[in-house]
């Protein structure tokens, strides 16, 4: 695999490829001749990711660093990094191997839309931070239990959302009409309203008059939609 990756970089019409590859990885790999050890190195780590997939690495090689660009002009790095744990450069290139390896697996999903993902991004940092916020907590309480997510209260300094949390931020400040203002002050009656319906029993009412799919049971957290 090492041997495939190196070949298909050095095809003419993926220079350019190398070149981000070099770049990203701190890499020589030439057009041709034997690689040095770090360029050697470079590629056995690349293909010894469990999840390696040589298609969708060459693919990350051309969105990554457009990528990794927008955020810096856009002045994204910082609610990237509090969102995914990284220490993105404010300029350059200069990554490390974890931070690139996050940049691309958000680019290498089949359903990543940079324009989108940018409009989104700090909002939902800033959704994020505003649950964390101490004078905050029943809300962050209530948004855990409501959404099934676990945002970290604010005693836990520089805690990351996992995955699943994340995916939800995105998803409600995705919404159409969102506004942060306004889905706090739902936290606060919400699911008040959501335990009063399912212990009435009128949850398949409401499913019907509002084209919704309660969870029945107390407890259970329903979809973002």
């Amino acid at each position: 695999e090492a041997d495939s990756l190196m070949t298909q970089l050095r095809i003419p019409a993926n220079n350019q490829l190398r070149l981000n590859f070099n770049t990203f990885y701190n890499a020589s790999l030439q057009p041709s001749g034997t690689p040095d050890d770090a360029t050697r190195t470079a590629l056995f780590n690349v293909v010894g990711d469990p999840n390696y997939n040589e298609a969708d690495f060459l693919a990350s090689l051309q969105t990554g660093p457009a990528f990794l660009t927008a955020l810096q002009n856009n002045n994204l790095t910082d609610e990237f990094d509090r969102l995914y744990g990284t220490t993105l450069p404010l300029a350059g290139t200069t990554l490390t191997g974890g931070d690139l390896a996050t940049l691309n697996g958000v680019t290498g999903d089949p359903q990543f839309n940079q324009a989108e993902y940018l409009g989104n991004l700090a909002e939902a940092d800033s959704l994020y931070t505003a649950l964390r916020t101490p004078a905050n907590d029943a809300l962050r309480v209530n948004f855990n239990n409501f959404y099934g997510a676990n945002v970290a209260p604010s005693t836990i300094p520089n805690a990351i959302p996992d995955n699943t949390t994340r995916a939800i931020l995105f998803g409600i400040v995705g919404s159409p009409g969102y506004n942060e203002a306004a889905f706090l002050a739902g936290l606060q009656s919400t699911p008040n309203l959501l335990t009063q319906l399912q212990s009435l029993g009128l949850t398949d009412e409401f499913d019907r008059l509002f084209g919704t799919t309660l969870p029945t049971i107390v407890g259970q957290a329903p979809s973002a939609a």
